[in-house]
């Protein structure tokens, strides 16, 4: 206890940024207090890790199943209205040409042209769906996308 009757917390970090080894014995992260004992993983979700709800598909794409649905109208002077409901997204890898196209945009439209380019929306679909998802969902996305950059990623396979 402090000297006002309150819990005190200790947090132990080990020393990676320098290279100095860390005391033997000490976690990376450990939260010791006079009730609870908890340890952080602070290193969690920075090696490629997908959502829970991701699904990484036998072709190497990502399929995320979205909290909410969004449902828009396609016009166009070929094929008329349609109605589609948006479900689901699939994300595949970006090749030079898609970072390019993301890098050139706006800060404000980078998110959107990310999106769009990984799941090969219409960057105007992906303008209207993006308005309509959930702001946990438009995380998730993100995270996908940002794994294909890194070593990897952690997901049940679909059969």
């Amino acid at each position: 206890m402090n000297t006002r009757g309150q819990d005190t917390t200790t947090i132990v970090l080990d020393d990676e940024v320098s290279g100095a080894p860390a005391p033997a014995g000490t976690p990376a992260v450990a939260i010791v207090s006079d009730q609870v004992e908890v340890v952080v993983d602070e290193d969690a979700g920075l090696d490629g890790e997908l959502p829970d709800r991701a699904v990484r598909n036998p072709n190497g794409t990502i399929t995320l199943p979205l909290r909410l649905q969004a449902s828009i109208i396609r016009r166009s002077a070929r094929n008329g209205d349609r109605s589609e409901t948006i479900t689901e997204l699939t994300f595949g890898r970006l090749n030079g040409k898609a970072v390019r196209a993301v890098m050139s945009t706006s800060e404000a439209n980078k998110p959107i042209v990310m999106l769009a380019k990984s799941t090969g929306l219409n960057e105007a679909v992906m303008n209207a769906v993006f308005d309509l998802m959930d702001a946990a969902d438009i995380a998730d996305a993100q995270q996908i996308v940002m794994s294909f950059f890194g070593s990897g990623s952690r997901a049940k396979t679909r059969s």
